[in-house]
């Protein structure tokens, strides 16, 4: 061989032979785990139904995995405010302006599951309600001598909803079942 430009002969060049150590059964072996790997399963939870302003740990998302590896969690989607975190419970707190003004607002969350190997994805649905109206309006007034019985159940209210008050005058009671003032001035 020549080399055109200069002239010169030019040694031919051979491959040499890898003595490297093969990487194959390490990927095998890799490839083999994900084959065997079982994917977590979640367990679908109950429709959640929140007010705005709602806080704490709001959902615990559960999920099982047969290897018994250990699963970390995400979430996309969430009511506004909230996030999950890696052992699966959703907190936080919702924003204000998570529903629709006097309704309520349907988020649509994807919850993930990932065993290290493998994962798995689950949507369901979460109803934020916005903060309860009352109509009777802010302020009430009345006489002395004068019946109170005013319904406090919201315009909206969400099933299960219970009712608590502080600072009410003596005469003053609340049905925390049904969200009804009453008393006699």
């Amino acid at each position: 061989m020549f080399d055109s430009l200069f002239g010169r002969k030019k040694a031919p060049v051979r491959a040499a032979r890898s003595q490297k150590p093969s990487v194959k059964p390490a990927f095998e072996a890799l490839e083999h785990r994900e084959l065997m790997n079982a994917a977590p399963v979640i367990t679908p939870p109950s429709t959640p139904y929140s007010y705005e302003g709602a806080s704490g740990g709001l959902l615990q998302i559960v999920a099982t995995d047969a290897d018994s590896d250990p699963l970390t969690y995400s979430a996309v989607g969430l009511p506004p405010g909230l996030t999950i975190d890696s052992s699966g419970m959703i907190a936080g707190k919702i924003h204000y302006s998570a529903a629709s003004s006097g309704g309520s607002t349907t988020f649509f969350p994807l919850v993930t599951a990932f065993d290290g190997i493998t994962s798995t994805s689950l949507n369901f649905n979460w109803v934020v309600s916005d903060v309860p109206l009352f109509g009777w309006g802010s302020y009430w007034y009345g006489n002395e001598g004068q019946t109170v019985s005013l319904d406090l159940a919201p315009t909206a209210a969400v099933s299960g909803t219970t009712y608590t008050s502080s600072n009410l005058p003596a005469w003053l009671a609340l049905d925390a079942a049904t969200g009804k003032l009453t008393g006699y001035m």
